[in-house]
């Protein structure tokens, strides 16, 4: 077939055809071979043979484009895809439970052995993952797979009465479950883990917490000889969403390079090859309430629930903003306009306080993500 129509592995990649154009390609060749009286009209015997030959071309066509898709990670799928991902030490998530971080409370020296069950209020179970000796802080997982919302402080009840042991409490959000990673998500995961790998300690950081397909990642980097935002000098501060405490320190403990100290409001303590006691601190994002009043007049033809078209535009933009973004008050205004039609905005109040009065952004530290709520956000409609 190469000899007769441009098909196939080229430079520019695969290139197909259609059926009809391998039918015309294969007459053209037995014309020009036995003469143009050679009948290959479709109602033909021959034609009819060449529509056999041209369906079974256009077959292995198809297949043949649609292996050679599955070595570009952007078009792989399926097990196709879990061979790609695997080279970067990536596997796909199935059947993940969900896991939380619990403190441990109680007479001190008390042993809790793996597999303590313990339960939130939703009447979900979760067992201890490790053997350990209170107080203590560990990890505990879900006894089913698949997302479930497990909300902070919302762990307390211990199913495996020890003598010593008072108190089980989860002080963050658990970590959701997955049943199974599209293959959508996952080729996101990839190529966030494979973006800046090796180009630097911040980078490789980035790359190495990538994998762990967590919520939301950043680090800021302290570069300066000063203190800034509460972060000290010579410092990074890892921010993240989702995963386990001693995951997120021990991948930034294996990029993170000598002499680089961290900071954040969680510690977590590893042990070096050698068996030196090693903290990394990171960061957890701070959910930060944010509020909004905004007066509007109807115009004509505007629909009746105009104010709850405004509310709902004002809230999906600021719960849309990112950890750590600045709430530009003329972004939301723009965002307001554009979502509801037929509506004239005399006034729009942004801050972090009920009922605000003014209209200057708010600058968001950068562990905090805006939080706003239909309580916290006021549509006034103006006679």
């Amino acid at each position: 077939m190469a000899n007769i129509i441009n098909v196939g592995v080229t430079a520019d990649g695969f290139i197909n055809t259609d059926r009809q154009t391998i039918y015309n390609a294969i007459s053209d060749q037995l014309q020009a071979a036995f003469g143009a009286y050679f009948d290959t009209s479709a109602e033909s015997p021959d034609g009819q043979y060449i529509g056999i030959v041209a369906d079974l071309a256009k077959q292995c066509l198809d297949i043949s484009e649609e292996a050679y898709s599955q070595y570009n990670p952007n078009t792989a799928y399926g097990i196709g895809l879990d061979q790609i991902v695997v080279l970067n030490n990536i596997k796909r998530f199935v059947n993940t439970p969900t896991t939380i971080t619990v403190e441990l409370d109680g007479t001190t020296g008390t042993n809790i052995v793996k597999g303590s069950r313990i339960k939130d209020d939703n009447d979900n179970i979760f067992t201890i993952n490790n053997t350990t000796i209170l107080p203590s802080s560990v990890t505990a997982t879900c006894t089913v797979t698949g997302p479930i919302n497990v909300a902070a402080n919302t762990v307390w009840t211990i199913l495996d009465p020890v003598s010593g042991w008072d108190s089980v409490q989860n002080p963050e959000a658990g970590y959701s479950g997955v049943t199974y990673e599209e293959d959508a998500a996952l080729r996101v995961r990839r190529a966030n883990s494979t973006t800046l790998d090796g180009t630097g300690p911040i980078d490789a950081i980035y790359s190495a917490l990538a994998k762990l397909g967590l919520e939301f990642v950043t680090i800021v980097d302290n570069d300066t000889e000063k203190e800034v935002d509460g972060q000290p000098p010579g410092t990074i501060q890892v921010i993240v969403k989702g995963g386990t405490p001693s995951e997120i320190a021990q991948a930034i403990y294996q990029e993170k390079g000598t002499g680089i100290r961290t900071y954040g409001s969680t510690s977590q303590t590893l042990f070096d090859s050698k068996g030196y006691e090693k903290t990394i601190k990171f960061s957890r994002p701070v959910d930060t309430p944010v509020y909004a009043t905004v007066n509007i007049k109807r115009l004509k033809g505007s629909s009746n629930d105009a104010s709850t078209y405004v509310q709902d535009a004002c809230i999906a933009y600021l719960n849309n903003t990112k950890i750590g973004d600045t709430i530009v008050w003329s972004e939301l205004l723009g965002y307001i306009a554009d979502k509801v039609d037929l509506i004239s905005i005399k006034s729009l109040y942004i801050g972090k306080t009920a009922n605000p009065t003014s209209t200057e952004d708010i600058v968001l530290a950068s562990v905090e993500k805006a939080v706003a709520t239909t309580a916290g956000v006021i549509v006034n409609v103006l006679t």
